[in-house]
């Protein structure tokens, strides 16, 4: 028989310098992400940023998460790859941010978790709105199953989540 494991999440009385820290720590990641991007998207145009964020976006998210001593990470409303299908509690963290589509501190299976909606921006249409057929093959190169492209300007695309290092006593 299988065992369902029921996970606690909840909004948090966050301190201050909670929210901040996993504020900082998002922005450091986007930062070297949109950086890393935009530098591949200059050179060869969004085919090369499909192949660059296909590389790149993990181990900068690593890297971030060990220079900080955190877990960091993205779970998309959508996604690219069934290796990115959302866990558990990745879909009831969008789950409560698309209620609450601001920045907040959560409390899961124990763990201070900052929350921070990831919104559709301009540059983002190019990949993730109605792509181009040079995009279209680039993208199905791969991501043969996408299921991230039809959003809007504006529309949440998914969440930045920092999992701080103490646990909720």
């Amino acid at each position: 028989m299988k065992r369902l494991s029921v996970l606690l999440l909840l909004p948090m009385m966050a301190t201050a310098g909670e929210l901040e820290q996993g504020q900082a720590i998002a922005a450091e990641f986007k930062g070297e992400l949109m950086q890393t991007l935009k530098s591949a998207i200059a050179e060869g145009g969004p085919v090369n940023g499909i192949s660059v964020c296909n590389s790149a976006a993990g181990p900068l998210a690593d890297a971030v998460a060990q220079r900080h001593g955190v877990s960091l990470g993205r779970v998309g409303t959508r996604t690219r790859s069934p290796a990115n299908e959302p866990q558990p509690w990745q879909a009831e963290l969008v789950a409560a941010v698309e209620k609450d589509p601001r920045p907040q501190m959560l409390e899961i299976d124990g763990h201070q978790l900052y929350a921070e909606p990831l919104f559709i921006q301009e540059p983002c249409l190019a990949c993730h709105g109605e792509p181009k057929d040079d995009v279209k093959a680039a993208l199905n190169k791969y991501y043969p199953n996408d299921k991230a492209t039809g959003y809007a300007l504006g529309d949440l695309r998914g969440v930045l989540w920092v999992k701080l290092g103490n646990q909720v006593q």
